[in-house]
């Protein structure tokens, strides 16, 4: 005679806690072979979704502690240590610009050169015009003249910077680099003709024309000059002769003293005429 079998929802489970719910058992069955795996897949699942939040979280916090810094800096000695803290920050770039620009207007050309030579070609997409005009600005304050003219030229030709707010500083800068490198004449017909085409009464003809009068009186300095300025720094690095020890003067005798008036004789009383007798 064949023996009967179970069916599996007949089958007992072992491990069964008395009095155990017989409506619960397939679930306590499912939790005993696969509700470990679940947890840990869940907790694993917590913890990632934990990580980015936090990850986010503390970008923000950083980005914001990053512009508040940047905004608090003025120099280029204090732009440096907000970029040496934060310069790998989504603001970072801009921080280097910034600073760029700082290296810049504290005469400090080579700098600003280097820094706006590192962020040429990885710049944040809207800076690529600063850094380009930047570059230009750089080799004109390091005299550069011709390599600066070429720089801003370039800007200006460009098709795709026509629209761009930095087109008339690059023009302007091409001009202004000409007259350096000696042509004043040529660049005064460039700005003049730069003019016939501006907008009348315009602030960008305002500063045409600024940049025109500076031409007609800029003069570069002659060898004669050059010479005379060389002379008087030698004569400024030259030591002073020690003076010559200056003559005694003779001790001067003192003034005699006025002899003071003498006093005014007292004055006689006027003599009272004697009465008459009576008669």
């Amino acid at each position: 005679m064949s023996k009967e079998q179970n069916t599996p929802a007949e089958q007992p489970v072992a491990d069964l806690p008395k009095g155990f719910p017989p409506e619960l058992i397939p679930l306590y069955d499912w939790w005993k072979k696969e509700g470990k795996s679940w947890l840990v897949s869940l907790a694993v699942a917590a913890a990632v979704v934990g990580a980015f939040y936090g990850a986010r979280h503390w970008m923000k916090a950083r980005e914001a502690a990053a512009s508040s810094a940047l905004s608090a800096a003025s120099t280029a000695d204090e732009l440096e240590t907000v970029v040496a803290q934060y310069g790998s920050s989504k603001a970072g770039a801009s921080m280097k610009l910034r600073l760029a620009k700082a290296y810049y207007d504290e005469g400090r050309y080579q700098d600003a050169y280097d820094l706006y030579s590192k962020l040429a070609g990885s710049e944040p997409e809207g800076l690529e015009d600063a850094v380009k005009i930047g570059l230009a600005f750089s080799l004109e304050g390091l005299k550069k003249y011709d390599e600066a003219r070429e720089a801003f030229a370039k800007f200006a030709a460009d098709e795709a910077n026509a629209k761009s707010y930095l087109l008339l500083a690059a023009k302007l800068g091409a001009a202004r680099c000409k007259a350096q490198a000696g042509d004043k004449d040529g660049a005064i017909k460039d700005l003049e003709a730069l003019k016939e085409k501006c907008e009348k009464a315009s602030k960008d003809e305002s500063r045409i024309d600024s940049l025109i009068d500076a031409c007609r009186r800029w003069e570069p300095r002659s060898l004669f000059d050059a010479a005379n300025a060389a002379a008087a720094q030698l004569d400024a690095a030259a030591p002073a002769a020690a003076p010559a020890p200056a003559a005694e003067k003779p001790a001067e005798k003192p003034a005699e003293k006025p002899a003071e008036p003498a006093p005014a004789a007292a004055e006689k009383p006027a003599e009272k005429p004697a009465e008459k007798p009576a008669q």
